[in-house]
């Protein structure tokens, strides 16, 4: 039986082995200095039904701030608005209803919130409310009334334009039962800080 020659296969082994040793270690050099960038972490850049459920609102007619919780601000008792005692108070957003979109021209993810109070009685108002990207942080900046007990089907935005498709009073309709379907569009202006329908 013919024995192999090893001495012609020392070359070849050396050279396979020292080129395994060479690889793993650039790959360990890769591994420990070649690193992918991190993406940077902010604060949320676009805002989420959680964080409008739980930011401040100015309430254009008790006129102080009030900070909703789960998207609540309720008092059971006698709730002082705008000096007047209510019988009740319940302000929160409608239904869930946003709509996320630049609304101030600067490139930056703002928010259109609809917002109803009750004070106790059987009417239950309506605002639009606007909620700017401010600085890092979310700021109810202005706000108008749409209307007592109206049903907002949707809300969108659209070239930084406010749409409402929206069921409104007709001129027969009780106060109960809105049945006239209409589309309101409003824009936000920067330079009065107002919402104004258009």
């Amino acid at each position: 039986m013919n024995q192999m020659d090893f001495s012609k296969l020392k070359f070849p082994f050396f050279v396979l082995v020292a080129a395994v040793i060479i690889t793993a270690g650039g790959m360990l050099a890769l591994q420990n200095f070649v690193k992918p960038t991190p993406i940077a972490q902010t604060q949320e850049d676009t805002p989420s039904l959680s964080l409008l459920n739980n930011i401040e609102y100015y309430h254009s007619y008790c006129e102080v701030p009030m900070k909703l919780t789960d998207g609540v601000f309720q008092w059971t008792e006698n709730f002082l608005c705008n000096q007047e005692p209510t019988f009740g108070f319940l302000f929160q957003i409608y239904n869930e209803k946003i709509a996320i979109g630049d609304l101030n021209f600067d490139g930056k993810s703002d928010a259109a919130v609809v917002l109803a109070t009750n004070y106790g009685g059987s009417g239950n108002f309506r605002e639009l409310a606007v909620v700017l990207s401010q600085d890092g942080t979310f700021k109810h900046v202005a706000s108008v009334d749409i209307g007592d007990r109206v049903i907002v089907n949707e809300i969108s935005i659209q070239s930084s334009r406010i749409l409402l498709d929206m069921v409104v009073h007709g001129p027969e309709d009780g106060a109960c039962c809105p049945t006239q379907a209409v589309l309101k569009i409003f824009r936000f202006d920067v330079e009065s800080q107002e919402l104004i329908e258009i």
